[in-house]
C-alpha cells in the first residue's frame, strides 16, 4: 500500500492491486478551520487510479462532524465523481453525527456511498464488488 497524502488532519493511501483508495480523516479535522491543501491533495491522488476505483473511507477517529468545511468535502467528491469513483464504503462509529453529515452532502454531489460501522465490513463489501464493466 501506497502513501499518497500525509496531513496532520488526513491520510490517503492506495493499492494498486484493488485500485482502492484508503482515506483515514483524523481528529484535527474536526477542528480544523481550513485545509489549504485537501483539494490538491486528491487531484493529485486521483492522479493514481483508474476509473471504478473504490474509496474506503474510515472516519472513527474523528470527534464530530466539522460544519465549516462541508463546501471544501462537496468539492472533493465533486472531482472523486468526475474521476468515475465506483463507490465509498464508509466507517462510521453507530450513531455518529459524522453519518448523517456525509449522508447530506453525498445526496448533494450524487457521490455512491454506503455506510458501514466496521472497517472489516466495508472491505469485505468493497472485496466482493463485480468488477467493472
Amino acid at each position: 500500500m501506497r502513501l499518497l497524502a500525509y496531513r496532520p488532519e488526513y491520510l490517503i493511501r492506495f493499492n494498486s492491486e484493488k485500485n482502492r483508495l484508503y482515506y483515514q480523516p483524523y481528529e484535527l479535522m474536526s477542528m480544523a478551520r481550513a485545509l489549504p491543501h485537501y483539494l490538491a491533495d486528491w487531484q493529485r491522488v486521483l492522479q493514481h487510479v483508474r476509473p471504478g476505483f473504490t474509496i474506503l473511507t474510515d472516519t472513527r477517529l474523528m470527534l464530530g462532524p466539522n460544519l465549516l468545511l462541508t463546501e471544501t468535502y462537496a468539492a472533493a467528491q465533486r472531482l472523486l465523481v468526475a474521476a468515475r469513483v465506483r463507490l465509498v464504503a464508509e466507517v462510521h462509529p453507530a450513531g455518529s453525527a459524522t453519518n448523517q453529515t456525509s449522508r447530506a452532502v453525498s445526496q448533494q454531489t450524487a457521490l455512491p456511498v454506503h455506510i458501514f460501522t466496521t472497517a472489516h465490513e466495508a472491505e469485505a463489501f468493497l472485496d466482493r464488488l463485480a468488477p467493472p464493466q
